[in-house]
Protein backbone atom coordinates (compact mmCIF):
# COMPACT_ATOMS: atom_id res chain seq x y z
CA UNK A 1 0.00 0.00 0.00
CA UNK A 2 1.37 3.66 -0.87
CA UNK A 3 1.06 6.60 0.78
CA UNK A 4 -0.44 9.70 -0.24
CA UNK A 5 2.41 11.36 -0.62
CA UNK A 6 3.92 8.37 -2.74
CA UNK A 7 0.15 8.31 -5.13
CA UNK A 8 0.84 11.83 -5.87
CA UNK A 9 4.02 11.86 -7.26
CA UNK A 10 2.86 8.85 -9.05
CA UNK A 11 -0.04 10.74 -10.39
CA UNK A 12 2.50 13.71 -11.67
CA UNK A 13 4.76 11.40 -13.29
CA UNK A 14 1.42 9.38 -15.01
CA UNK A 15 2.18 6.30 -13.23
CA UNK A 16 -0.50 4.01 -11.87
CA UNK A 17 -0.71 3.93 -8.20
CA UNK A 18 -3.19 2.36 -5.40
CA UNK A 19 -3.56 3.25 -1.56
CA UNK A 20 -5.99 2.79 0.94
CA UNK A 21 -8.70 5.65 -0.29
CA UNK A 22 -7.48 7.12 -3.34
CA UNK A 23 -5.71 5.70 -6.39
CA UNK A 24 -4.39 6.90 -9.59
CA UNK A 25 -4.27 5.68 -13.62
CA UNK A 26 -1.68 8.43 -14.01
CA UNK A 27 -4.41 10.77 -15.56
CA UNK A 28 -6.78 10.94 -13.01
CA UNK A 29 -6.42 10.95 -9.38
CA UNK A 30 -9.30 9.25 -7.54
CA UNK A 31 -10.14 9.91 -3.96
CA UNK A 32 -12.79 7.58 -2.14
CA UNK A 33 -14.98 6.95 -5.57
CA UNK A 34 -14.80 11.02 -6.92
CA UNK A 35 -12.67 11.79 -9.98
CA UNK A 36 -10.56 15.50 -8.14
CA UNK A 37 -7.70 15.43 -9.76
CA UNK A 38 -6.63 15.13 -13.75
CA UNK A 39 -3.29 15.41 -15.18
CA UNK A 40 -2.85 17.22 -18.82
CA UNK A 41 0.76 16.68 -19.34
CA UNK A 42 1.71 20.07 -19.20
CA UNK A 43 -0.62 21.06 -15.96
CA UNK A 44 -2.74 19.04 -13.00
CA UNK A 45 -6.68 20.20 -13.01
CA UNK A 46 -8.05 20.08 -9.75
CA UNK A 47 -11.65 20.40 -8.91
CA UNK A 48 -12.30 23.39 -6.58
CA UNK A 49 -15.44 21.21 -5.32
CA UNK A 50 -16.39 17.73 -5.88
CA UNK A 51 -19.16 15.44 -4.99
CA UNK A 52 -18.40 13.41 -1.67
CA UNK A 53 -20.36 11.61 0.83
CA UNK A 54 -20.59 11.19 4.40
CA UNK A 55 -22.62 10.08 7.21
CA UNK A 56 -25.68 12.29 5.99
CA UNK A 57 -26.04 11.33 2.66
CA UNK A 58 -24.14 13.05 -0.58
CA UNK A 59 -23.07 16.61 -0.88
CA UNK A 60 -21.19 18.80 -3.43
CA UNK A 61 -18.36 20.69 -1.78
CA UNK A 62 -14.82 19.48 -0.36
CA UNK A 63 -13.80 17.08 2.78
CA UNK A 64 -10.68 17.02 4.91
CA UNK A 65 -9.40 13.80 3.71
CA UNK A 66 -9.74 14.52 0.18
CA UNK A 67 -8.05 18.11 0.79
CA UNK A 68 -4.95 16.10 2.58
CA UNK A 69 -4.53 14.12 -0.50
CA UNK A 70 -4.83 17.02 -2.70
CA UNK A 71 -1.99 18.72 -1.10
CA UNK A 72 0.45 16.31 -1.84
CA UNK A 73 -0.94 16.44 -5.46
CA UNK A 74 -0.34 20.63 -5.17
CA UNK A 75 3.33 19.85 -3.73
CA UNK A 76 4.32 17.37 -6.55
CA UNK A 77 3.22 19.37 -9.54
CA UNK A 78 4.81 21.91 -11.14
CA UNK A 79 2.00 23.78 -12.59
CA UNK A 80 -1.66 23.38 -11.25
CA UNK A 81 -5.07 25.39 -11.21
CA UNK A 82 -7.77 24.49 -8.82
CA UNK A 83 -10.86 24.62 -11.34
CA UNK A 84 -14.70 23.51 -11.67
CA UNK A 85 -14.18 21.85 -14.63
CA UNK A 86 -11.19 19.53 -14.60
CA UNK A 87 -12.56 17.78 -17.87
CA UNK A 88 -12.78 20.48 -20.19
CA UNK A 89 -14.01 19.11 -23.36
CA UNK A 90 -14.25 22.63 -25.58
CA UNK A 91 -12.89 25.81 -25.22
CA UNK A 92 -16.35 27.09 -23.82
CA UNK A 93 -15.19 24.63 -20.74
CA UNK A 94 -11.95 26.62 -20.60
CA UNK A 95 -13.60 29.55 -21.01
CA UNK A 96 -15.42 28.64 -17.59
CA UNK A 97 -12.19 27.84 -15.93
CA UNK A 98 -10.81 30.69 -17.31
CA UNK A 99 -14.14 32.94 -16.00
CA UNK A 100 -13.28 31.30 -12.19
CA UNK A 101 -9.97 32.25 -12.01
CA UNK A 102 -10.49 35.78 -13.30
CA UNK A 103 -13.51 36.25 -10.78
CA UNK A 104 -11.12 35.02 -7.70
CA UNK A 105 -8.69 37.87 -9.13
CA UNK A 106 -11.13 40.46 -8.58
CA UNK A 107 -12.70 39.39 -5.57
CA UNK A 108 -9.38 39.35 -3.98
CA UNK A 109 -8.85 43.27 -5.39
CA UNK A 110 -12.39 44.24 -3.61
CA UNK A 111 -11.14 42.74 -0.31
CA UNK A 112 -8.28 44.69 -0.59
CA UNK A 113 -10.00 48.01 -1.77
CA UNK A 114 -12.85 47.31 1.65
CA UNK A 115 -9.73 46.95 4.27
CA UNK A 116 -9.01 49.00 7.02
CA UNK A 117 -5.67 47.82 7.48
CA UNK A 118 -3.13 48.57 5.71
CA UNK A 119 -1.34 45.16 6.14
CA UNK A 120 -4.14 43.44 5.23
CA UNK A 121 -4.49 45.68 2.25
CA UNK A 122 -1.04 44.85 0.91
CA UNK A 123 -2.29 40.95 1.64
CA UNK A 124 -4.89 41.08 -0.62
CA UNK A 125 -3.23 42.89 -3.62
CA UNK A 126 -0.43 40.29 -3.16
CA UNK A 127 -3.34 38.17 -3.43
CA UNK A 128 -5.29 39.46 -6.30
CA UNK A 129 -1.68 39.37 -8.26
CA UNK A 130 -1.34 36.13 -7.78
CA UNK A 131 -4.60 35.03 -8.75
CA UNK A 132 -3.99 37.08 -12.07
CA UNK A 133 -0.52 35.89 -12.86
CA UNK A 134 -2.45 32.18 -12.36
CA UNK A 135 -5.34 33.18 -14.46
CA UNK A 136 -3.31 33.98 -17.23
CA UNK A 137 -1.09 31.25 -17.63
CA UNK A 138 -3.92 29.16 -17.32
CA UNK A 139 -5.69 31.59 -20.60
CA UNK A 140 -1.92 31.02 -22.24
CA UNK A 141 -2.12 27.49 -21.83
CA UNK A 142 -5.04 26.07 -22.94
CA UNK A 143 -6.73 29.35 -24.87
Amino acid sequence: MKTNKDLATYFVNGRYGHGSNCHTDGTTFVSYDTAVAVNHGKCILIACAYKARNWCGSFFGRTATTERQLLHVKRAAKTYFIVPCIFPQDRHDHRENLKFLRAEAKECREKAKRARLEEMRTYWVERAKEKTKTANRYYKLFL
